[in-house]
Formats: C-alpha cells, structure tokens, sequence
C-alpha cells in the first residue's frame, strides 16, 4: 500500500471507466476508483484508490510548467524525472519531469446527440450564455446554420437579426412561456452549469471529458469554428491555436486534446490595456506530429476548413522537428555508460544509426522517441526502448512558488506507486 498526498481542491485526476476528472475531495469516502497512472515500462496502466481521507492543512508549492500547465504540489509530493523518482522541494528551473502524452478513451463513454455536442461546443465559443436572452452570433454562414438546425433539435425557433460584421441567432420558444412551462435550450444549459457564466468564467462539463473519442473531435471541430484558428503564413509552419479569456477553458480544452494524442502549450496572450480588457489565453498545437493529427482527426467547421486542407498539404512537405517534443539530454549519460559497458565507441554508433560521426554533438542536445528507439536498437537495451515508446512527454520547469497553505487528501495507491493529477505524472512516497 503506498500513499499520496494531493492538493483536495486544485489537482484533477481522472477516472478509468467514466474519464471524468475529478478533484480528491470528491473520493473521500469512496472506495475501489481506478485512475490513470503508468506501468514500469512507461505505458499507461489503470491505478487503484483502495481509500480517501482528509489530511488537513499543509504548505504547498506551485510549479509552472513550460506546457503552460500548473501544478499544485505539497512539499512531500514527488514527480518523475528521467533519472527516477524526485521530490518538489528539490526541483528547479530546467528540470524536465513526466506528463501525460496520451490519455486512452473512458471504458464506459457516454454518448450525446450530435447536435447537441455541436451547439454546446459554438455557445461555448461564439454564443451569449450569462443571460436571458442568450443568443449567438458569426459571420460565418455554415456556423450559423448548423446552429440553428441543433437548437430546433431542442424544441425551440431560432431568429436572426443583422450585427456589424455578424449575424446573431436567437432561441425563441416555440409557445408562450407559461407557468411550468420554460424554454427547454435554457434548462439544458442550466442542469449544465453553462447558463449564466460570463466569457472569462466558461468551461467545459464535466460529462463532455466522458465522451467517446470521435465525440470529443467533433466537440473540438466545432469549438474550434468559434475562436480558434488555422493559418497558413507565406513563409514557415502553419499556426493552429485556439483563444479564450477563460483560463479554466483553455486547461479544458488542453486536457481534451490529449485524448486524440495532440500535445498543446497554454500560454498567457499579450494584453495590450490591461484596465479594459481580460488577460487572454491561447492553447496552443505545434510540432509538425501534433498537427497533423489535428488537421486529420478534428478539422475545423465552417469556411475555416479549407484551411486546414491548406494546413495538411503544407504539413505534408515539411520535415518534423523535435526541440520540443524530447527526451531530456540527460539520457545520453545512461545510453554512454551503455556503450562503455558494451565496448562500443561513438564511431561504432554512428556506423550503426546509419549517420556521419559528429564527435560529441550528437550528446548535447534532448532526442526525439524516433532516434531514441534506433540507438536503443542499435545497443539492444530495453530501458532506452522504454523511454523509446513511453506515453509520456518532458516538460520543462519554468517557475516555482510558494502557494501557502492548503486543504489536501491522503490517497490510498493498492496495486501501483503513481498516478497523473492534472495530466503530471506523480508518486506516491
């Protein structure tokens, strides 16, 4: 039995069968939850909650990663770097430790009508929904179309009145509001939870990160019709984003990005008068990998597709590059002791990946998995294939602060020693 010891509020884990994430405090009491962790070969695996207590009071620490992601620790809680496990109050400013590359599909997805998946996902983005009446609005014909065909799917009218550069959709309903008798699209938004919240306070519901896998890609098209953004420049690697001016929006859709095996770096968007307008938020997708697989899995609705087709065809002629996306350097330490142990020079290695001897250059710098999994070929050593194939990614500390003191839960671990809290992989002591 190993145990952790997590922030009761601000850390999210999530659950195996629903793939709902869910704080600490909501297991207190409850027994036998699987979450995810990862195996000793670096693979995602089920983890087992035997039990959930109250702890108190303790300090914590808040380490801001170079993802954009933030993660409330306590100063006993230890994450994973590449040489093993490392506690938070020794991490520092450089230091990669592991996160999640991929989360696997809920083994029990609940599933949502189309339509209302779309219209959720526009309201989320492009609609009015912190008071009666709500309403929507683009100029982008396809957008408003396939919201008023959803809204009729709800029993309501929809009517349009002309804006300066959009048009905006309202959501009469179709009799008279009567005692007992109220407009069905609200009541659906408020058994949400979305009525009423203004633009910096909107998030995704909880239900939608229990969706099937093709749902969510569908949910992020349409969100992604609303304010996100594909672009090709005349020069370089196209640029995919999504901004919002809620942060706890931005995580959401980050973390739903996951599920269809896209890494995105959240980011703080430049504010030019910080008295009139919200501080912003960009999620963004970058890397050649990671785009492809969002020009090809998700797409955008509306007019904005036939820039991802534009995305695609750009994609498709330039060649990956891995600063991002690697392996911290410090595995070249483990792979030359390797080589020393095997009696195999770095000349020897080079013959055997098949590339020009470069000295000690190619040691200088983190490895992409594709390299890392023919040098672990080329030495025949299963860790290096491990880290080679690990469904997790490095992500750079850039900050850390202290955070005061806060409510945290003791976590019972029965058949493992790890889980991911807010998509970072951490272990229990």
């Amino acid at each position: 039995m190993r145990l952790v010891r997590l922030p009761a509020a601000d850390a999210l884990i999530r659950r195996v069968d629903t793939g709902e994430r869910l704080a600490p405090s909501r297991l207190v009491g409850e027994c036998r939850t699987r979450v995810w962790g990862l195996d000793r070969s670096l693979r995602m695996r089920p983890t087992l909650i035997s039990n959930a207590t109250s702890a108190g009071v303790q300090q914590s620490t808040r380490v801001l990663l170079a993802s954009g992601r933030i993660a409330l620790v306590t100063l006993d809680q230890q994450v994973r770097v590449l040489t093993g496990p490392a506690p938070t109050v020794n991490l520092s400013v450089g230091e990669a430790i592991a996160v999640s590359r991929h989360v696997p599909e809920p083994l029990q997805p609940t599933e949502w009508p189309s339509d209302h998946l779309i219209l959720l996902a526009h309201l989320l983005g492009d609609g009015c929904v912190a008071r009666d009446p709500i309403y929507y609005c683009s100029a982008d014909e396809a957008n408003l179309e396939v919201v008023e065909k959803a809204a009729r799917s709800f029993g309501v009218d929809t009517r349009r009145s002309p804006g300066r550069g959009v048009t905006y959709v309202h959501f009469p309903m179709v009799e008279h509001a009567t005692w007992g008798r109220t407009n069905p699209l609200y009541d659906w938004l408020r058994d949400l939870d979305v009525y009423g919240k203004v633009a910096h306070n909107k998030q995704v519901p909880a239900a939608i990160h229990q969706l099937h896998n093709a749902d969510t890609a569908l949910f992020l098209r349409h969100l992604w019709a609303t304010d996100g953004s594909v672009t090709i420049p005349k020069a370089g690697q196209p640029r995919i984003y999504y901004a919002t001016t809620s942060r706890r929006l931005a995580d959401d859709v980050q973390a739903m990005l996951l599920r269809l095996d896209i890494g995105a770096r959240l980011s703080a968007a430049p504010v030019r008068d910080a008295s009139r307008h919200k501080q912003g938020w960009m999620v963004r997708v970058s890397g050649r990998a990671d785009q492809l697989q969002f020009v090809i899995r998700i797409g955008v609705h509306g007019a904005r597709e036939r820039h991802c087709r534009a995305a695609f065809a750009a994609l498709s002629g330039l060649r990956g590059n891995p600063n991002v996306d690697v392996i911290p350097r410090e595995v070249w330490d483990y792979t030359r002791d390797v080589m020393a142990a095997k009696r195999v020079t770095s000349r020897e290695l080079a013959r055997r990946l098949e590339m020009s001897y470069c000295g000690s250059t190619l040691y200088k710098a983190g490895v992409s998995q594709r390299r890392l999994a023919r040098v672990a070929e080329a030495l025949d050593d299963d860790w290096l294939r491990d880290l080679a194939t690990a469904q997790i990614r490095w992500d750079r500390v850039t900050r850390i602060e202290p955070a005061g003191e806060i409510e945290v839960c003791e976590l019972e671990l029965a058949d493992a020693d790890n889980l991911f809290v807010n998509d970072v992989l951490t272990l229990a002591g």
